[in-house]
């Protein structure tokens, strides 16, 4: 939606640069604005719905045995990969492991920790 209202402003300056140029005329211009700026103000409206979807939805909390059928059924789904395609998901998900003294893993910090922290 952010790149939909980023095009929309895109349209809005080129408008006014045919404008300029004597392309379109001032009654085109505003015929063309009020049609982007309806459907900006539609496309803003439904992203602050969306938003306040995701806020509400965000502040419940998932029990453990959904927790765990999720993790059951992607482990399944893991296995069904290449080598290559798990490779590239670990790659994907894990950001650092530090291994103790005893070469043993000491911790695995996931790349999605700073999403779920902010």
């Amino acid at each position: 939606m952010d790149k939909e209202l980023v095009d929309i402003d895109r349209k809005k300056d080129k408008y006014f640069k045919l404008f300029e140029d004597d392309i379109l005329t001032s009654q085109s211009l505003k015929e063309k604005l009020a049609d982007i700026d309806k459907g900006k103000y539609q496309l803003q409206k439904r992203k602050v719905e969306i938003e306040s979807q995701i806020n509400e939805n965000n502040t419940g909390t998932v029990s453990a045995a959904v927790v765990k059928g999720i993790l059951g059924e992607f482990v399944k789904l893991f296995y069904k990969l290449s080598s290559e395609q798990r490779k590239q998901l670990v790659h994907t998900v894990i950001k650092r492991i530090t291994v103790s003294e005893d070469r043993k893993i000491d911790m695995i910090e996931l790349k999605f920790d700073e999403y779920i922290n902010q």
